[in-house]
C-alpha cells in the first residue's frame, strides 16, 4: 500500500435531500459541520440515484451497478455475496475498510467486503413489526393518523442508533490519531451510515426553532 494514499471517510445519511444543506445553497437551514466537510472534502453535485427506494439504491451505490445488474429491486431483496463492492476494491489496493452503522443489508452477508463492522442496522420498533415506523399516510386509519399528529416530539430508535454510530466513529478516529502519534500512520477507509434525518416527522422544538 502506498503511504501517500488518502484517508477516506464516506458518510451516508438516510432520506437526506441535498437542498436542505447550506453548502448546496440553502439559506435557512444551518448545517455548519456538513458545510465544512463539503468544503474540505469531496462534494458531489451531479449524482442521481438509480432507484427510488432505500435498499436497491444503497446496493447500487455499493456495487456501482444498476438494480437490474445486482438484482436488488425492493427493500426485501438481499445482495449476493459474490458481487464485488467498493469495499472489495478498497481492500484490493491495501486498505482495511471498516463500516460503522447503517448498511441496509438484510441477507446473511453483513460485511460485503468490509473487514470490520461496528454497530449494525436498527431493529424493529416493536416485536414482530416492520422495520419502519408508521408515518402520516393519506387516508390512513384514523387512530394511527391521530396518534402521530397529537403525540408531539419524541425519540425513536433511529436517534438512539445514530448516537451509537457517532460515538463509535469518534472512538475510531481517536484510535487513528493515537496510531499516527506513534508513527504508525497507515491510511484508512471508513464508511459511516446514519439513519437520520429519516423520521421523526415531528421535530424537537429545540432543534427546529432557532
Amino acid at each position: 500500500m502506498k503511504k501517500n494514499q488518502p484517508n477516506i471517510i464516506f458518510i451516508l445519511s438516510d432520506q437526506h435531500a441535498f437542498n436542505v444543506i447550506g453548502s448546496y445553497g440553502n439559506k435557512i437551514i444551518r448545517t455548519p459541520n456538513l458545510d465544512k466537510l463539503a468544503c474540505n472534502g469531496v462534494s458531489f453535485d451531479n449524482v442521481y440515484t438509480p432507484a427510488p427506494i432505500c435498499l436497491p439504491a444503497r446496493m447500487s451505490l455499493l456495487t456501482g451497478k444498476f438494480p437490474f445488474r445486482q438484482s436488488c429491486w425492493t427493500n426485501s431483496d438481499s445482495l449476493a455475496s459474490d458481487i464485488p463492492t467498493m469495499a472489495h476494491s478498497l481492500g484490493a489496493v491495501g486498505y482495511n475498510p471498516s463500516l460503522i452503522g447503517r448498511l441496509h443489508s438484510i441477507g446473511p452477508d453483513q460485511l460485503h467486503g468490509y473487514a470490520k463492522r461496528e454497530v449494525f442496522d436498527h431493529c424493529s420498533d416493536w416485536y414482530g413489526g416492520s422495520d419502519y415506523s408508521l408515518g402520516v399516510l393519506d387516508k390512513a386509519q384514523r387512530p394511527f393518523k391521530e396518534s402521530i399528529l397529537n403525540s408531539g416530539p419524541g425519540q425513536m430508535s433511529y436517534e438512539i442508533l445514530d448516537r451509537e454510530v457517532t460515538n463509535h466513529t469518534l472512538n475510531f478516529l481517536k484510535k487513528v490519531s493515537y496510531e499516527k502519534e506513534k508513527g504508525r500512520n497507515k491510511p484508512f477507509a471508513l464508511q459511516v451510515g446514519f439513519m437520520l434525518p429519516h423520521q421523526p416527522y415531528v421535530a424537537n422544538p429545540k432543534l427546529f426553532e432557532y
